[in-house]
């Protein structure tokens, strides 16, 4: 798997999330958060994308981990609503 199809396949599950009633992260939150850590990654490097100040410069997880929670929320909710229901 290269970056770019990683990058594919992670924005697919959250276009899939979306849809189900997840709505945070958005997909636009996901670009950015990819974006933003390529920019830190290649800080410092012949390859750099973009110029982040120190406390700008996060990996992905760093960035994303905020999230976590929410998307655990939102899936303990529904996984409740799916057992009432089956009940």
């Amino acid at each position: 798997m290269t970056l770019f199809t990683g990058f594919a396949e992670l924005r697919a599950v959250f276009i899939e999330l979306n849809s189900l009633g997840c709505a945070r992260p958005t997909v636009m939150a996901i670009d950015v958060a990819c974006k933003r850590a390529l920019a830190a990654a290649s800080t410092g490097t012949r390859l750099e994308i973009e110029r982040l100040a120190p406390s700008e410069r996060k990996s992905f997880a760093e960035s994303t981990a905020p999230w976590i929670e929410g998307i655990t929320a939102w899936a303990a909710t529904r996984l409740g609503e799916t057992e009432e229901k089956a009940a």
